[in-house]
């Protein structure tokens, strides 16, 4: 069960990049910022 929370956490990860990505577009600072902060933002679920 752990393993499948660690899959579901990563793939919603993913997708909270790719949507600031895709709303952001390609600025490299944007996404480097993104990298950085993405997981505490994807475990507090602020996905604003």
């Amino acid at each position: 069960m752990p393993a499948l929370a660690r899959m579901l956490a990563a793939a919603a990860l993913a997708r909270f990049i790719a949507v600031r990505t895709a709303r952001h577009g390609l600025d490299p600072a944007v996404q480097a910022r993104n990298a950085r902060t993405a997981s505490n933002a994807d475990w507090r679920g602020d996905f604003h």
